[in-house]
């Protein structure tokens, strides 16, 4: 493997691995590290296998060596805070034959808010794909004191998130409330999406009045993610319509909001926002301007703007959501 120069790099190449293959290359970076006596790959303590079990080199003449127990998982979407107490079940069983082994809990996609500060409680180790880049950079690590580059947190995104993710459940759904919850869709998608799109424009109707935009950002993205759906999906512009509804999107709204979209105009891509998104006739009716018309419709609900809002916070990409469903729904096809 080509040494790889950046962060974007080396994140993107980690990704891409199969759960072996990502297994096999975390391995590796361990054995590279020279700073251990044992490195085995699935070993069995205790009635339970783990991933990686490592022995760190004593200290001294009369010092035990430290024991880590090494868990990788190659999500798409954050760790949770029950995947974390689930490990902790498997640390206690561990610990009953080696009572001072460490756990590593690895994840390339990252962790949620809750899954830190629990972890912080039960004494796991977290790395992201910044600490494990920080491994492959520097080839230097302690389990005792963690020795890679710390996890930054940043108070005023972390101030903010929380603020956002509280104003989303305090407005209730129903049309009395769409003028508010569309200027928070306006406030929350600017907060995670710009840059690299542009500052968003709000209300903005065509030349002949008939269709009006609730929110448009323009997409002049030279690179990423965003660049891509300008190149394969047309998106110029990226629109987005909020929908403050009790129920799931249905086929009429999908369709009229369709119209919007113009080859010739802000382009082909669209998101829809709305408290719960798509219901079976509104995902038909996606599906068929894209076979049809090859207009892309996404659909993100609350879940998803707090999934977005939760990799803003681990510094991580939110529109890492929207791939995810655009892959889903090409390959459902």
């Amino acid at each position: 493997m080509n040494r790889l120069k950046s962060f974007n790099e080396f994140k993107k190449y980690i990704v891409s691995l199969q759960p072996v293959d990502l297994e096999k290359f975390i391995y590796d970076l361990f054995v590279n590290t020279n700073q251990f006596t044992k490195v085995d790959l699935n070993p069995v303590i205790n009635n339970r296998q783990i991933d990686i079990a490592l022995t760190e080199r004593g200290r001294g003449a009369i010092s035990e060596p430290t024991i880590g127990a090494v868990e990788i998982k190659g999500y798409r979407s954050l760790i949770s805070i029950n995947v974390i107490e689930a490990f902790y079940g498997k640390l206690l069983d561990l610990q009953e034959v080696i009572p001072k082994i460490r756990l590593i809990v690895i994840a390339t996609s990252g962790f949620t808010e809750a899954a830190i500060a629990k972890s912080l409680k039960l004494g796991i180790m977290l790395w992201g794909p910044k600490e494990l880049h920080g491994l492959y950079s520097n080839n230097k690590i302690s389990l005792v004191t963690n020795s890679l580059p710390e996890r930054v947190v940043d108070d005023s995104t972390f101030i903010k998130v929380n603020a956002f993710k509280n104003a989303l459940n305090g407005i209730g759904p129903g049309e009395k409330y769409w003028s508010k919850y569309q200027s928070l869709v306006v406030d929350i998608l600017e907060f995670l999406l710009c840059p690299p799109l542009g500052a968003p424009e709000v209300e903005i109707a065509d030349k002949d009045k008939r269709n009006r935009r609730d929110i448009v950002f323009e997409n002049s993205a030279m690179n990423g993610y965003w660049k891509i759906i300008r190149d394969n999906y047309e998106g110029h512009c990226i629109v987005v319509d909020a929908k403050n509804y009790t129920k799931p999107l249905t086929k009429r709204p999908v369709l009229d909001i369709s119209h919007y979209l113009k080859a010739y105009g802000c382009g082909l891509f669209l998101i829809i926002v709305s408290r719960r998104g798509y219901g079976p006739s509104g995902a038909h009716v996606a599906k068929e301007q894209w076979i049809r018309s090859q207009k892309m419709i996404v659909s993100l609900s609350d879940d998803d703007i707090i999934r977005m809002l939760d990799l803003k916070q681990e510094g991580l990409n939110p529109e890492d959501v929207i791939k995810e469903y655009i892959s889903e729904f090409r390959m459902s096809l």
